[in-house]
């Protein structure tokens, strides 16, 4: 018996679904001082096809011309599983240097906490409350009356 792959395939694959990294949501990074970069990521899908080939065999018949052999000739099918890889790429969103995500926002982050009723405004400094000074608020300001 011998077997032959004719070449022609017919298609049965599926659709192509990618998946971004992130999805905007309620997760989602917004705001100043939020940094992004690039991400890559390798998506592979499985994808199923029917090969056609052709099975030949050798039966006995009733041919004087051919001896009394004859040649029988099937069309099969098969199916054939192919992997493809895709390149996706999505944007990663994260908090730049000296902040920290709170909820949805980056919130700078100050070495020392900011006493007396002060805010951290920027990665390291500390906006004093009114009579307070100092790099944590923590030093009395002075008027004189």
């Amino acid at each position: 018996m011998v077997s032959q792959f004719c070449g022609t395939a017919l298609a049965l694959s599926a659709a192509l679904s990618l998946y971004a990294l992130n999805v905007a949501s309620s997760t989602t990074l917004v705001g100043p001082n939020v940094c992004s970069n690039r991400v890559s990521s390798t998506i592979s899908q499985l994808f199923a096809w029917q090969q056609r080939y052709t099975v030949r065999s050798s039966t006995s018949c009733w041919d004087l011309w051919s001896w009394f052999s004859c040649t029988v000739t099937r069309v099969k099918y098969r199916t054939v599983y192919t992997t493809t890889y895709y390149k996706s790429y999505s944007t990663r969103r994260f908090c730049c240097s000296g902040y920290s995500k709170v909820g949805r926002k980056c919130q700078p982050v100050c070495s020392s906490t900011c006493k007396n009723g002060g805010t951290c405004v920027r990665p390291g400094q500390c906006q004093c409350a009114s009579g307070w000074t100092g790099s944590s608020c923590t030093i009395p300001e002075c008027h004189p009356g």
